[in-house]
């Protein structure tokens, strides 16, 4: 991960330590089967909610949403 970073961020690397920390925290460590920023403050990071928020923006579009059949000549715009 480190190198990834070292690639984009040659000539300042310091400014990318802190989001490759945010990062490594938040990876699933498959030793403790969960991520260490969850195994230290016993949260999940926002990904629950964003896959909340997500769900429900889904079902609203999903709503209106209709199927569209084309068979072959029809003019599609």
């Amino acid at each position: 991960m480190l190198r990834a970073f070292l690639i984009d961020f040659e000539s300042n690397w310091e400014r990318c330590l802190p989001l490759a920390k945010f990062m490594y925290n938040n990876n699933f460590q498959s030793s403790i089967q969960m991520a260490l920023y969850e195994a230290l403050y016993g949260l999940k990071v926002i990904r629950d909610r964003l896959k909340v928020a997500s769900d429900r923006q889904k079902s609203y579009a999903d709503l209106k949403r209709q199927d569209i059949e084309c068979i072959v000549g029809d003019k599609v715009f």
